[in-house]
């Protein structure tokens, strides 16, 4: 707790890649990738995919700006609230967006499902933590509304193509 504190985040939350997440990419090594991170942290995770696809472009969103000038480096990565903040990328530029947990932690889920939408290209992926506590029906039922398909539960994400 001192370090939260001090600092203003929970490095413990940033410390190490999110591998089961990155497996989710299915896209060859040299495939000049584009992937967004939403509450990306210090960038761990936008490292490990440049590391993987060394052609790709990684961004990320943070909220602490803190952990944000720590992860420069990792990614372009801006600071600022993922519903609120303008963001400087062309629309239908991510192969991929991921987006944690941060779905079930916002009032207007659909305002937010169509922003991300905006962003992501035509038959890319967004894809979510699949909290123990969140309807799967309901987050299904969400992503179709708005325009994804191929919805499926797979581990602990739930992922979806733009149409």
């Amino acid at each position: 707790r001192s370090f939260i504190d001090k600092w203003g985040f929970d490095i413990w939350g940033y410390e190490a890649s999110y591998d089961e997440m990155i497996a989710l990419i299915e896209k060859e090594r040299s495939f000049p990738l584009r992937f967004l991170e939403i509450d990306c942290g210090m960038g761990i995770n936008l490292s490990k995919i440049k590391y993987l696809y060394p052609y790709s472009y990684t961004a990320g969103i943070e909220l602490s700006r803190t952990a944000c000038a720590y992860g420069r480096f990792m990614g372009d990565i801006i600071c600022g609230d993922p519903c609120a903040v303008t963001f400087p990328w062309i629309e239908e530029s991510f192969d991929y967006i991921f987006a944690g947990d941060r779905l079930k932690n916002i009032e207007n889920q659909m305002l937010f499902l169509k922003k991300l939408k905006t962003y992501l290209k035509p038959g890319g992926i967004i894809f979510f933590v699949n909290s123990l506590d969140s309807d799967i029906n309901t987050q299904k039922d969400l992503l179709e509304k708005n325009g994804f398909r191929n919805v499926e539960v797979r581990d602990e994400f739930i992922t979806a193509v733009k149409e």
